[in-house]
C-alpha cells in the first residue's frame, strides 16, 4: 500500500523525522508540509536548527544526511528559550 507522510505546524525536529521515514520506505513516493503563515514560517520551524530544512522552488526537499535525524541542533537557541522549573 502506498503511504504519504504529512506534517503541519511542527517543528524542523519533527519535519526531519518524517523525511527520514519518507526516504526508508520504499511505499512513500513523496512527503506533505502544510506551512501556516504568517505565524508558522520556516524560520519559526528551524529555530531550533543549525541549518534549515530549505524547500526548493520546485516544492523538492532533500533528506537530511547527517547522523541521526540528519540535522544539527541550535544548542544556543534551545538555551534561550528553557525555562528552569523548581
Amino acid at each position: 500500500r502506498q503511504c504519504i507522510l504529512h506534517t503541519g505546524g511542527m517543528g524542523g525536529l519533527w519535519v526531519a523525522a518524517n523525511l527520514q521515514c519518507t526516504g526508508a520506505l520504499p511505499n512513500c513516493p513523496y512527503f506533505e508540509y502544510l506551512i501556516e503563515p504568517p505565524v508558522w514560517t520556516p524560520e519559526v520551524r528551524d529555530a531550533f536548527l543549525k541549518e534549515p530544512i530549505r524547500i526548493s522552488a520546485d516544492g523538492y526537499v532533500e533528506i537530511p544526511d547527517g547522523p541521526g535525524l540528519g540535522v544539527e541542533v541550535n544548542e544556543e537557541a534551545i538555551a534561550e528559550y528553557t525555562v528552569q522549573v523548581m
